[in-house]
């Protein structure tokens, strides 16, 4: 199965992006949803044991994605110069990862991530993709949130990123992705 890697069309950090860059950002990820959703399903139903699954919007379809999820987590080794550049950015001294995910994995948590969102905005009344910048300093300033849980919005692809790093480190089940639709979906009542 051949999986396309999202290319998106950032070429700086979020908070370095002018006003129209940011607007054109939100454009191609509101643009590309269905895109991104279809070639994350083509991806899932592509793998021994998925075929059944649907990206059918519902609840009970992130058990099965968080399954598949877990398994298609993948990390790659950093090789000593660029832990030497991690531990650089810090004033004080840490220990810097030996791995991290791979881009593949990175843009499956995206798609992941997207699909959760989607699954969100669909079963949870009063939520929808929004785009904060008024804060530079905001930690998902630029980012495409959803919004509809009071004065904190969700960011999807940080959480599905997140929940990469938690497969990967043999954390979490499969079973979280559908925890935290819960988790935010009671957050709305």
């Amino acid at each position: 199965m051949t999986y396309s890697i999202a290319t998106l069309p950032l070429s700086k950090p979020m908070q370095d992006l002018s006003q129209r860059e940011l607007l054109s950002y939100r454009d191609w990820f509101l643009r590309n949803i269905d895109q991104r959703v279809d070639e994350l399903a083509r991806l899932v139903i592509g793998t021994n044991g998925y075929a059944d699954w649907t990206a059918d919007f519902t609840p009970a379809s992130l058990s099965r994605l968080g399954e598949w999820f877990r398994g298609a987590v993948v990390v790659a080794p950093l090789d000593e110069r660029e832990r030497a550049r991690i531990k650089a950015k810090f004033p004080f001294p840490i220990e810097a990862p030996t791995e991290e995910l791979s881009a593949e994995t990175l843009s499956i948590a995206m798609d992941v991530g997207i699909y959760f969102g989607e699954v969100i905005r669909k079963n949870v009344s009063g939520t929808k993709w929004d785009q904060p910048t008024k804060n530079k300093k905001f930690a998902d300033y630029g980012h495409m949130v959803l919004m509809g849980f009071g004065s904190v919005p969700l960011n999807p692809i940080r959480l599905t990123i997140t929940l990469a790093f938690a497969f990967a480190a043999k954390e979490q089940s499969g079973s979280r992705l559908r925890e935290l639709f819960d988790i935010w979906s009671q957050m709305r009542k």
